[in-house]
């Protein structure tokens, strides 16, 4: 789960600190209750928030890759918080 995080994070997030500070805001109404679905299509995968989690799936249909992968909230509240610490550097 955490390989495919990590290529979300390269492949659509890139270095925008911007895109980085939309998801964690999307992140904070998920987990308010303020909205109960988002969802992001950036140039290899989509990423839908719920309640219960995030969903990462790829666009690309080849390989094991391919297959959508689930990380809870809390794991990709601290991918994004570490990808934007990287991005200050």
């Amino acid at each position: 789960m955490r390989a495919a995080l990590e290529r979300f994070l390269e492949s659509d997030v890139q270095g925008s600190a911007a895109i980085t500070a939309d998801i964690l805001e999307a992140l904070d109404q998920i987990e308010s209750g303020e909205v109960t679905t988002w969802e992001m299509t950036g140039n290899a995968h989509t990423l839908v928030l719920t309640p219960e989690g995030a969903e990462i799936q790829p666009l690309w249909t080849a390989g094991e890759g391919a297959k959508p992968r689930r990380v809870t909230l809390a794991e990709l509240r601290t991918g994004l918080e570490r990808w934007l610490e990287r991005l200050k550097e």
